[in-house]
């Protein structure tokens, strides 16, 4: 039964994981958002940067993220994560993190702390 098992790649570390989001954070809105269950749309700027991150294995790629379905059609990520690991804040900290420089490096220090609790 080994055939049937999918493969799963390693987690990033955490400061490739971290730059990986913030390297997404200009490019993002969020549409819906409740503990646990995010609904984040993207710009066609945005498709590089998630084709670059091979966003189908996201949830095997960020600590915390359960998983995440992928809809070019409709230009958004549904992502399933762990609200304790990922509070709900960091979330909409990480899509104004782009308009402040000085709250990216805030943001980028928390992550750093949750993500490798």
């Amino acid at each position: 039964m080994l055939g049937n098992r999918k493969q799963e790649s390693p987690a990033l570390p955490v400061q490739e994981a971290i730059r990986l989001l913030l390297d997404l954070a200009p490019h993002i809105q969020i549409s819906r958002h409740a503990p646990g269950k995010i609904t984040i749309r993207f710009s066609l700027s945005g498709l590089r940067v998630l084709q670059d991150a091979g966003v189908g294995n996201f949830n095997q790629k960020i600590p915390g993220v359960r998983s995440a379905k992928v809809s070019l059609w409709r230009r958004t990520v549904d992502i399933e994560y762990d609200a304790d690991q990922i509070p709900l804040e960091v979330w909409e900290d990480l899509v104004e993190s782009d308009q402040n420089p000085e709250k990216r490096k805030d943001l980028s220090d928390r992550l750093t702390n949750l993500l490798k609790g």
